[in-house]
């Protein structure tokens, strides 16, 4: 369309110089005056009602590589502009001293672990001869404390019998239920008998007491051998130890910084030997681009998502590559509180696809955009002005037609009129064909006025051919 525009304002130059150059010619000549009308030559044409937009050429998928770890870069794979596929080494960094620290804490966690096994082997060795010396009764202490028993009672019953067999002159009475004081009137053998009897008694139940004290004290060496084991295997546990190993480990295979996506190379922000600091890579997809872009607010009600767009760019000349509108933002765009902006000029993020292979654009050019909103094909379109009412209240246009006597007159044809832009309007008519010699200025034009035109003026003033030139380029 712009083409076509452009071809249209050279040839109304034309015609505007031959004008000039004519009408001295014809004001010297006598006869009549005809008012003088521009004209413009009907040809098909495509219009379109276009939204302009200006943006930056953006890939569509775009990853950035950073990395968590202070390593020096041992090697430097890449530059700008190399191709990588996803998962493509980038970059390595130095693993001398995170490997160090990896075999320090394996050595430290192997040898706790070893100390651990021999304290619990130890332990439950302890815990097992424990439990077989009693379950075959072979404890040394407990066997030492029956053989007291074992005497004691021995001793009890040997005080025992002899008391029975001692029997007081005045009868039958047991020694053993008299009251001690009552056998100092007595006998003092008897007496001394009985003392013996009941040391017999107390020796007895302290030698029981003390197996007692013993077969506790072996049962508690039990336990306390368990809990020798419980401590050990808890000192076997090193799961703390082993996180930090993974970690290690984990960082030791982040050392080699590999591509997030396949694409280009677009960006390289360390060098070998450099401690990384914040961004290291930008991997972009050169061949899938997007153009990020703002629609105004006046402008925002007559787009659509999937709009066809021309794009241009300064940086390719005159080349008009292929879009659609494949993104337009919900809200207006945020102000620094997160807020909507509801200011009178407000704009509406949106963003652009490019459709066209190899088109030379690349990433980070300034575009120049029309989305195109409305368009018709191969249609007749005549500047607003070139537009009238007859008195029936339809719409006209006039055409400069030649009449038998070969004089030009403005022929009226009603046409009904369709899509309109920003400077032509579609007409069709039964009555209008290409090469049509429309007439643009109607101020005064009346119905099948006689008129005079830039070709009429040269051809007066003896100028066919160059009429006929100037009409040509109007084409």
């Amino acid at each position: 369309m712009k083409k076509k525009r452009k071809k249209i304002i050279i040839a109304a130059a034309l015609l505007v110089v031959a004008a000039i150059v004519v009408v001295f010619v014809v004001n010297q000549n006598s006869g009549p005056q005809h008012p003088y009308v521009d004209t413009m030559f009907l040809e098909r044409t495509d219009l379109q009602n276009t939204v302009s937009v200006t943006g930056t050429v953006q890939s569509t998928e775009s990853k950035k590589v950073y990395s968590k770890l202070a390593y020096p870069v041992e090697l430097l794979n890449v530059e700008v502009g190399d191709t990588v596929a996803e998962g493509d080494v980038l970059c390595q960094l130095d693993t001398s001293t995170l490997e160090s620290n990896i075999n320090q804490q394996n050595a430290t966690v192997y040898k706790a672990q070893q100390t651990a096994n021999l304290k619990i082997a130890s332990a439950q060795k302890s815990l097992n001869d424990a439990r077989k010396e009693l379950e075959n009764d072979l404890n040394t202490q407990i066997l030492a404390a029956k053989a007291q028993v074992r005497t004691a009672e021995g001793a009890l019953e040997s005080a025992s019998t002899q008391l029975l067999n001692l029997r007081l002159e005045r009868g039958d009475i047991e020694i053993a239920d008299m009251d001690l004081d009552d056998l100092n009137d007595y006998n003092a053998d008897s007496r001394t008998q009985r003392v013996a009897y009941d040391n017999a008694k107390v020796a007895l139940e302290d030698a029981k007491e003390n197996l007692k004290a013993v077969e506790a004290s072996a049962k508690s060496q039990l336990e306390d051998y368990e809990a020798g084991i419980v401590e050990a295997q808890a000192s076997a546990n090193v799961s703390d130890q082993l996180i930090g190993i993974e970690k290690l480990q984990a960082d030791l295979a982040d050392c080699t910084i590999t591509s997030p996506m396949s694409g280009v190379v677009t960006g390289v922000y360390v060098n070998e030997g450099a401690t990384p600091n914040g961004l290291m890579f930008v991997i972009e997809d050169t061949d899938s681009l997007k153009i990020s872009t703002r629609v105004k607010e006046y402008d925002i009600a007559n787009i659509r998502m999937n709009d066809p767009v021309e794009i241009k760019s300064d940086a390719t000349g005159e080349d008009v590559y292929d879009g659609t509108l494949t993104k337009i933002a919900p809200t207006s765009v945020k102000n620094t509180q997160g807020d909507a902006d509801t200011s009178s000029d407000a704009e509406f993020d949106a963003e652009i696809a490019v459709n066209s292979s190899g088109s030379g654009l690349l990433i980070g050019m300034k575009t120049r955009m029309n989305i195109v909103y409305e368009e018709k094909e191969q249609v007749y379109a005549v500047p607003y002005d070139a537009v009238t009412m007859n008195e029936n209240g339809e719409e006209i246009i006039y055409i400069a037609r030649k009449n038998e006597q070969g004089a030009t007159i403005a022929t009226p044809v009603v046409v009904e009129s369709g899509m309109e832009n920003d400077f032509f309007v579609e007409i069709t008519s039964d009555e209008i064909a290409d090469g049509d010699e429309i007439i643009t200025s109607i101020d005064g034009i009346t119905p099948n006025m006689q008129v005079m035109t830039a070709s009429d003026m040269m051809a007066a003033a003896g100028g066919e051919s160059g009429a006929g030139g100037a009409a040509a380029a109007a084409q």
